[in-house]
């Protein structure tokens, strides 16, 4: 059965896309976290995106719980705290959130009714400030030693305990992080007991009724936080600081970005996904300030069956920074891209902006959005669910799964003949496309077949939407570069056979609709039009 939620969800909103479409930047996300949408202004390419975050986010958090019982057994307390071991605390900056109600856990009754005037007095002003000045609490372990941490209170629209288990610069110095990367791993649920003010006892360690309530509260805190972020692309972007921030030498701090923000953001919640929207990406050339989010996505592999990659250099220091926000007040040399975190760009190609490389094309998948149907538009009817590339269940998207040799040779052979036809006719024009596109189409391609309503066109639908997102991309150039190659592809689609040019009389008459890769005939020919028209062709129009 299709599902049905996805599509409504923008059909609510007044937005008809194609249901094809809208299959295809979802599949497209889950195979690699980075689509660019491209087309001509007005067509909703934006709206996709922006769209997009909250069916994912919902069905991330349907996913039942593994080995959890149905209803958890432990109760609310004032006088406890469930503390989940984060890669945050184990590696890295040793930043954890608590739940505004621990706070009783943590503060004696008198500095508690001090708290809220604060919250109120924030509210009313609409500020963000600290509710609250770090205080300094301690942590009794099974073995008798004593971590000590810092917490403040933070976002007075809805209150959360910030906590410190190492030092920032100018504080006095501490790290705790170090034993709890000795002692338990990330994931480990910690049930953390009140034995007097600000002094907390470790006094069970995954207990499976703690982990079911730690996920409840896990899914309360989700609802607060924001899973998308639309960042406007300027013409005078030239270096990764608009995205990634700065050091600034006047106040001696780092500077953070939005898009930096919601990346930290993004670390802090590895069970669901994050979506970055870089609007109107190509008014700035892309290489200049995407080249290190792009060279560290191409970094990751696996190692021991963990994802493993480069990460982005951010400043020079051989510590942790101080930061100008409250909320990520210090930052390390350098940051990993969180594997929950999922980029889309959108694109208009004219006189104002700049064309993509084919090392960005060849990194992303393309999707274009250039049918504008006024006639169906005009009369109220709409074609948006005539496609049958439909989903039957909506992909996971906190989990990513690197594409890799092993897709390629799991695809069907009717999948694995075509592309491999299609790269022999290419390569012998110098076109060819390498191991990471094979790898890449072929994840797409058993994505659709797991993720998808089932019928018989389905692969070569997925085949389709591949050859024009990921293949054909790279193409453009005069006619002498093209041409050959161009109707020789045509005549691959189109009888299957390889070496032979379609005559230009047979492109003219060629009906797209009605070969087995339609939106790939389709382009071709066009292609093919404007080479023999212009003597030069460009897959984005």
């Amino acid at each position: 059965m299709t599902y049905e939620a996805y599509y409504k969800h923008y059909e609510d909103r007044g937005f008809h896309f194609d249901r094809g479409l809208l299959t295809s930047y979802c599949l497209s996300l889950r195979t690699k976290p980075f689509v660019i949408l491209s087309g001509i202004s007005g067509t909703g390419k934006t709206k996709i995106a922006q769209f997009f975050s909250a069916p994912a986010l919902a069905a991330s958090q349907n996913t039942p719980p593994a080995a959890a019982p149905a209803v958890p057994t432990v109760a609310p307390s004032g006088n406890w705290i469930i503390m989940t071991v984060t890669d945050g605390i184990v590696s890295g900056d040793g930043r954890a959130n608590f739940k505004y109600s621990d706070l009783d856990a943590l503060l004696s009754p008198a500095e508690m009714v001090l708290i809220q005037p604060r919250i109120d007095q924030l509210r009313k002003s609409g500020a963000e400030d600290n509710i609250c000045d770090p205080f300094e609490f301690t942590i009794e372990t099974p073995d008798g030693q004593v971590l000590k941490a810092m917490a403040y209170l933070q976002r007075a629209s809805s209150p959360l305990l910030r906590v410190r288990f190492k030092s920032k610069r100018g504080e006095t110095e501490y790290d705790s992080t170090s034993y709890f990367a000795k002692n338990y791993k990330q994931g480990t649920v910690l049930r953390l007991e009140k034995i007097a003010d600000k002094r907390l006892r470790i006094v069970s360690v995954d207990n499976k009724d703690v982990i079911a309530k730690a996920q409840e509260l896990e899914k309360e805190e989700r609802k607060h936080v924001k899973n998308s972020c639309f960042i406007s692309v300027r013409s005078d972007w030239t270096d990764a600081t608009p995205l990634f921030g700065y050091y600034n030498l006047v106040d001696q701090r780092y500077h953070t970005t939005p898009a930096l923000n919601f990346i930290l953001l993004a670390h802090e919640h590895p069970e669901m996904p994050f979506f970055l929207i870089l609007d109107e990406m190509n008014l700035a050339k892309v290489e200049h300030y995407f080249s290190d989010f792009l060279s560290c996505l191409e970094s990751r592999y696996l190692a021991d069956g963990k994802l493993t990659q480069e990460p982005v250099h951010l400043h020079s220091d051989s510590g942790w920074l101080n930061t100008n926000n409250d909320y990520f007040d210090f930052i390390a040399p350098t940051l990993t891209l969180p594997p929950n975190l999922f980029v889309t760009g959108t694109v208009n190609i004219d006189e104002s902006t700049y064309m993509f490389s084919s090392k960005v094309l060849d990194r992303a998948n393309v999707i274009e959005l250039n049918d504008v149907d006024i006639n169906s538009y005009g009369s109220g009817a709409t074609q948006a669910g005539a496609s049958t590339f439909v989903l039957k269940e909506f992909p996971d998207l906190s989990k990513f799964e690197l594409p890799h040799k092993a897709d390629f040779q799991n695809i069907l052979p009717d999948a694995k003949t075509f592309f491999t036809a299609t790269h022999a006719i290419l390569e012998k024009h110098h076109l060819h496309f390498g191991y990471r596109v094979i790898n890449e189409v072929s994840r797409f391609v058993l994505n659709a077949q797991t993720y998808c309503e089932a019928h018989d066109g389905l692969l070569n639908q997925a085949i389709d939407r591949q050859m024009v997102q990921k293949v054909l991309p790279k193409l453009n150039g005069p006619q002498s570069k093209l041409d050959i190659p161009v109707r020789e592809l045509l005549t691959l689609i189109v009888t299957g056979a390889q070496g032979a040019a379609m005559k230009w009389a047979a492109v003219e008459a060629l009906e797209p609709e009605t070969t087995k890769f339609p939106l790939t005939a389709a382009k071709l020919q066009r292609m093919s039009k404007s080479l023999t028209l212009n003597g030069f062709a460009n897959f984005i129009e």
